[in-house]
């Protein structure tokens, strides 16, 4: 069997609805009563609140940490232990007569503790207002306002008694923990003023500062060797020109004395010496013929042509020893003339002096160039050493920031 339903219209709902309105009516009407009734029947609760602020420490945060939330919280929570104990809260509730109709019940002091210092009293960070960096919040309920507001005021009263007891050991925790550290932070700042004068002591020749008078320093010993190099290329043309002219001078008085000596005939080629050498021919013939005619060395015709010999060698050798003291006595005038030659003197002397003069100028050019080299060894060393001293003095300036912070 097949049951069709057809689709109602919006009219026949309300039919519906209006045909059994008592029957939502009276449930809804009895619910908001009996709510009613409830709300009426509770007792009033007031609430005070006040707002405490923690001033953070006025001591720079590299010495003494930022209060955080977390730091915060465990202050208030130390602090708490002491102001929500039972040795201070019974006493409160004693006073303002609080929980009246709970302690005629009977009810346990203890359970009054237990509901005021975990359902009355809240304790809440703040964190609503920009300008408040560390503060929070106490409140208190209670049925009279004026008892709630009291209430909180003392409990207000008892956290700042804590806190001011606790920032003051804390403050002198501080000072004590910023005398240590300022202590240190002076030998630390006496230390590194010791590395930068020890640093300097060793690199005296390549300070920072010192590189303008060096390169100025430099820039002249290369003038001064461009000086040098000039004066010694003149004083070696120089020089070479006067030895040039010297052994002009000394070429000329040479071929003067070879012509002195030509000018005397070799005495072989003379008359004189032809004759005797003639006679001595004549001599050693007739002196053969006598030995050949066995003649004996002892004969006296033997003798005479003996001595006759020697005669004639002896005038030989006087010959040329007359021509060689000739030739001696004319070389020896010519050395007394080159010696006593004004032009040689001065062109010897020139040379000595210039000589003389080349020495110096080598010797004061090699100086030049050890002192150039030793100027650009330090020119070279300015850079790390100002590598270093730049590392020192920011270590320094960190160092006597921290130390004036300290003192400040």
């Amino acid at each position: 069997m097949k049951v069709e339903f057809r689709q109602r219209t919006p009219v026949e709902y309300a039919n519906i609805l209006w045909r059994r309105k008592w029957l939502l009516l009276l449930p809804t009407i009895a619910v908001f009563f009996a709510v009613g009734i409830v709300v009426w029947r509770l007792p009033d609760v007031y609430q005070s609140s006040t707002l405490l602020i923690v001033r953070p420490p006025v001591i720079y945060s590299n010495v003494v940490p930022k209060l955080s939330n977390e730091d915060l919280s465990i202050r208030i929570n130390n602090i708490g232990q002491k102001v929500v104990s039972r040795s201070t809260l019974e006493p409160m509730i004693n006073r303002y007569d609080l929980y009246r109709s709970e302690r005629a019940r009977g009810e346990p002091m203890d359970l009054l503790v237990e509901r005021m210092r975990t359902r009355d009293i809240g304790i809440q960070i703040n964190n609503s207002r920009n300008d408040v960096t560390n503060g929070f919040n106490i409140f208190f309920k209670a049925p009279r306002a004026d008892v709630a507001q009291q209430v909180t005021s003392e409990l207000a009263g008892m956290y700042i008694t804590e806190e001011v007891s606790s920032s003051g050991n804390i403050a002198e925790m501080n000072k004590k923990l910023i005398d240590e550290q300022a202590e240190l932070a002076k030998q630390a700042l006496e230390e590194i003023d010791n590395q930068r004068l020890a640093y300097k002591g060793v690199h005296t020749s390549s300070l920072p500062d010192q590189a303008g008078a060096l390169l100025s320093r430099l820039t002249n010993l290369y003038d001064q060797q461009k000086s040098y190099m000039e004066q010694i290329s003149r004083t070696k043309d120089q020089r070479a020109l006067w030895e040039t002219q010297l052994g002009d001078i000394k070429d000329q008085l040479e071929q003067d004395v070879l012509e002195v000596k030509e000018t005397f005939a070799d005495p072989k080629t003379t008359p004189q010496w032809a004759d005797l050498s003639r006679r001595q021919t004549e001599l050693e013939t007739n002196l053969e013929q006598m030995y050949a005619n066995g003649l004996r060395p002892k004969n006296p015709d033997v003798v005479t042509v003996k001595q006759l010999l020697a005669k004639i060698k002896i005038e030989k050798d006087a010959l040329v020893e007359e021509q060689q003291s000739k030739v001696a006595e004319k070389e020896k005038r010519l050395e007394r003339r080159v010696n006593s030659d004004s032009r040689i003197k001065n062109f010897q002397y020139n040379l000595d002096y210039q000589k003389n003069e080349l020495e110096r100028q080598e010797k004061a050019l090699a100086e030049t160039r050890a002192q150039i080299s030793e100027l650009e060894g330090r020119i070279n060393n300015v850079p790390e050493t100002q590598v270093g001293l730049e590392r020192l003095d920011r270590e320094f300036g960190m160092r006597k920031q921290s130390y004036d912070q300290l003192l400040d």
